[in-house]
């Protein structure tokens, strides 16, 4: 059909299934992939509106605040399986904070070698950890990347056990990675598998870093749908993250990489 009966069919489309859609009834969303053919991000959408009523956002109340202890420096933090994380380090150790979304907190902590051969060295250490952001808290399984001015620091996978109140386990995943890489954000697949997104330190160019089936790091150069060139990311600062897992996002001055 032509590009006005298009409209048309597509207007009707909507009108007809977003009444069922509010009443519940989502039997004719896919007519929508069949409706748009071109919009490659419908079958996203349908997706992720899927998953939002599988696993329904949290209800954070946000009427009381909450403290973290002082002594510890905190850097950042993620949210998994209605569970909040945070992760700091105090001297050679580096601290998670487990706190569920009533506010009940449990401090756990490791020792790390690279800590304390830096205060041993009298270094200052800043942390710089990644998480993933992929819009959901379903993940059992972390990648905690805790990059620092001053290397890698690796604790294995420690796991955070199911106890009361927390209602379920959580790993957090340190040893999947070199500090040679230039990092600039962390998803998990749908089994929970860490997924990195690298740039290359001469070029610029954007790379996805996952496994294949046989456990083996391959690493995927990332190009534009619009083009088919090769996404180059803006030279003298590092993007920061604000989205993952289908689709990833990074955003750099007034630039945001899809």
């Amino acid at each position: 059909m032509d590009e006005q009966a298009g409209n048309v069919t597509t207007q009707i489309t909507y009108e007809v299934i977003s009444p069922q859609i509010e009443q519940g009834d989502t039997n004719k969303l896919n007519l929508l992939k069949r409706i748009l053919p071109e919009d490659k991000q419908v079958q996203h959408d349908i997706q992720r509106y899927h998953d939002r009523q599988k696993y329904p956002e949290a209800n954070i109340k946000t009427t009381q605040g909450f403290r973290l202890r002082e002594d510890i420096e905190w850097y950042g933090a993620t949210a998994s399986m209605q569970q909040l994380l945070f992760v700091g380090k105090l001297s050679a150790r580096v601290f998670v904070l487990r706190m569920t979304l009533q506010g009940h907190q449990k401090y756990y902590s490791w020792e790390s070698r690279h800590l304390a051969e830096q205060v041993r060295r009298k270094r200052e250490v800043t942390l710089q950890p990644y998480f993933p952001i992929s819009g959901n808290m379903r993940h059992s399984k972390l990648t905690m990347f805790l990059k620092t001015n001053r290397g890698v620091i690796d604790i294995g996978v420690p796991d955070l056990p199911h106890v009361s109140p927390f209602h379920s386990h959580i790993k957090l995943d340190t040893t999947d990675f070199s500090a040679g890489q230039e990092l600039l954000g962390v998803t998990n697949d749908l089994d929970s598998q860490p997924v990195l997104f690298i740039a290359d330190k001469n070029t610029g160019e954007l790379y996805l870093q996952d496994d294949n089936m046989e456990g083996e790091k391959v690493l995927t150069r990332c190009f534009n749908e619009t083009n088919n060139e090769p996404v180059i990311l803006l030279r003298g600062s590092a993007p920061y993250q604000i989205y993952g897992n289908d689709p990833f996002y990074l955003f750099q001055g007034n630039v945001y990489t899809e």
